[in-house]
């Protein structure tokens, strides 16, 4: 059962305190998550050598977000996973925590991934890219509803990257995150446009992207 909706857990002045009551963040911990990115940029902080691969590695502050009004909010792969992902992170890593609601969970990605599961489940791997896109999008999001195109779907929105220059693609390319590392410098997630979607695709985990969150039947 997927999230209709981006997931909006932040507000754009206020600092929150996540708590395992409430969150998938590890348990009896808490996990502060603050609003330091007011003007839309993801600040990047670089750290000249990986301590495990010995690479260029870099690292985003594991609190930040940013809060839009139509796309819900952006998180690098760091705040996504609640702090459990770090620059360290190797690959093929799925890490357990997140900062979706208790008993929901940040997809996992790369191949075998939730999130081709999820793409191959509307055809993606057998039909043109863009008519497995055009299951899986709506176009605006104020009209996102559980029904897209006659057929039960997320409605994933186009609501582009957030970067050091702050946001790029918006209402042509869509980013979501995965809780599954690619390397110590990028994270696994999915991509999606108006022509294709890829449930492979990573980027640096200091990307600011869209997070939706993947309910798990007991």
């Amino acid at each position: 059962c997927w999230m209709l909706q981006n997931l909006k857990l932040g507000s754009k002045t206020a600092t929150m305190t996540l708590s395992g009551s409430d969150t998938n963040i590890a348990v009896n911990g808490s996990f502060e998550l603050t609003n330091r990115l007011a003007d839309g940029k993801f600040p990047r902080n670089t750290i000249s050598e990986d301590p495990v691969t010995g690479q260029p590695s870099y690292y985003y502050d594991s609190q930040a977000y940013y809060c839009t009004d139509n796309y819900g909010c952006y998180y690098n792969n760091y705040t996504a996973t609640a702090g459990s992902m770090t620059s360290s992170t190797g690959a093929g890593t799925t890490v357990n925590y997140s900062i979706c609601p208790k008993g929901w969970s940040l997809p996992t990605g790369g191949s075998g991934g939730e999130f081709e599961t999820l793409a191959t489940a509307y055809g993606y791997g057998t039909d043109s890219g863009s008519t497995v896109a055009g299951k899986l999008l709506v176009a605006n999001p104020s009209t996102a509803t559980e029904n897209i195109n006659g057929q039960y779907a997320p409605g994933l929105l186009l609501g582009g990257i957030y970067g050091s220059n702050g946001a790029n693609n918006v209402g042509t390319n869509g980013y979501y995150w995965s809780s599954t590392s690619y390397s110590v410098g990028h994270g696994y997630g999915l991509y999606i446009s108006t022509s294709g979607v890829d449930p492979l695709h990573h980027n640096h985990k200091y990307y600011g992207r869209a997070v939706r969150c993947l309910l798990q039947e007991s």
